[in-house]
């Protein structure tokens, strides 16, 4: 694990097969006393955590959907065999954590590449394991001289490339229009752009988003002339809550919402900031019509010395409820309701009392998100439209169509 620039040995995954591995923290790095949890859910012990506590965060890092699929496929391994699928990506970092064999750290380097000719399972091989459904790389960029790399041997990317399936249409711009919108309202989120793929055989577009979980700084090495990026530990909420990938949308009986707000009262290193920002993102899904907005597309990032926590700026959000045969079904509950069309402010009211937020505030938001939606949606479509997206009047029309409109004048 990578602590203020440097690895660490924080412990090992031991068993005979993915059905008993366990993790067990390192002896030397628990006598440390600057020594931090990797995860709130596997907390400093000298025991070791259980298979299905082991599996349950590790597991997190894996890509799922299509990737994950093609990846059991080629490798011709059981679907349940993550710790094969950990083994594939062997010596590659996952945010802060390095899962290796061996404590061999690799050379750094990076490979000047055209976008237009990236193969996304290609540079996987030898880059990165990336959570979710969409191909998705990183490379790094160098922003002065517009140039892109493909990061070798451990070497960490300051950009996460993704490119998406025909299963939605304009995915990307849907994407970058519903995170800009946020950005207006007030929503901090990563920073990013649409780019133009011109690859001939494959000319769809690419989304870049610049990593919230590396940094850069006067101590920062060197290689050809580009400034490798620190690595900053982060866990998505289904590692934080311990809970596996298979239940990522909220099943009967669980209250997720009540759970992540718990988290940040307890750990975040502001925890009234953090809480206002969430419950915004909420709301915000609910305007946009994201039914998709399940705990692993919400993370807490840890400062270089893992001393403090905070939300993770918002990220991987879109207007699912535009596409035909898409769930109505949130992907948590609010105020015990999952299906979006019986959703209300009344119930956004009642649900802010059952996970103890103030009042006042909870309201306020929801209603100041109310009135300047519509505002903030339009002006993020001039923006895409002005850089030649067209499609984003197109999608912007569709989520002015969509009920809540109707429901609250917006």
């Amino acid at each position: 694990m990578e602590i203020n620039g440097a690895l660490q040995n924080v412990g090992k995954i031991s068993g005979t097969s993915f059905n008993d591995a366990c993790f067990i923290y390192d002896e030397a790095y628990l006598r440390c006393p600057q020594s931090h949890a990797i995860s709130i859910s596997l907390p400093l012990s000298k025991k070791a955590f259980s298979p299905k506590e082991t599996r349950n965060y590790f597991e997190g890092f894996l890509p799922g959907g299509f990737n994950r699929k093609y990846l059991i496929n080629s490798l011709q391994i059981d679907d349940n065999d993550y710790i094969s699928l950990l083994k594939y990506f062997s010596n590659e970092y996952l945010g802060a954590i390095k899962i290796s064999n061996d404590s061999t750290e690799e050379d750094f380097d990076y490979k000047l590449i055209d976008l237009g000719e990236l193969d996304f399972q290609e540079s996987n091989k030898s880059n990165f394991s990336l959570s979710g459904a969409c191909r998705k790389v990183s490379l790094y960029y160098d922003e002065k001289n517009n140039k892109w790399y493909l990061p070798r041997g451990g070497t960490p990317g300051n950009y996460i490339i993704k490119r998406c399936n025909d299963s939605y249409e304009n995915q990307i711009i849907n994407e970058q229009l519903c995170l800009i919108t946020a950005q207006k309202l007030g929503i901090e989120i990563p920073e990013s752009f649409i780019i133009k793929n011109e690859n001939k055989q494959n000319p769809a577009l690419l989304f870049a988003s610049k990593r919230y979980d590396c940094y850069s700084d006067a101590n920062s090495k060197f290689v050809e002339n580009l400034s490798v990026p620190y690595r900053l530990h982060q866990e998505d909420f289904s590692q934080v809550l311990g809970i596996n990938l298979s239940e990522k949308y909220e099943p009967e009986g669980k209250h997720y919402l009540k759970s992540i707000f718990d988290i940040l009262r307890l750990y975040s290193s502001n925890p009234i900031k953090d809480q206002k920002a969430f419950w915004k993102m909420c709301i915000f899904n609910y305007f946009i019509g994201n039914t998709d907005n399940h705990i692993k597309n919400y993370s807490l990032v840890y400062s270089k010395d893992l001393s403090s926590v905070k939300m993770a700026p918002f990220y991987d959000v879109m207007s699912t409820l535009i596409y035909e045969n898409v769930t109505r079904k949130m992907a948590f509950r609010i105020n015990q309701k999952i299906n979006i069309d019986e959703i209300t402010r009344e119930d956004f009211k009642k649900e802010r009392k059952l996970i103890d937020l103030d009042e006042e505030f909870a309201l306020q938001a929801f209603d100041e998100l109310q009135m300047n939606f519509k505002n903030a949606l339009l002006q993020s479509e001039e923006e895409l439209v002005a850089n030649g997206f067209f499609q984003a009047k197109e999608i912007a029309e569709r989520i002015i169509q969509l009920q809540f409109f109707n429901k609250y004048k917006l």
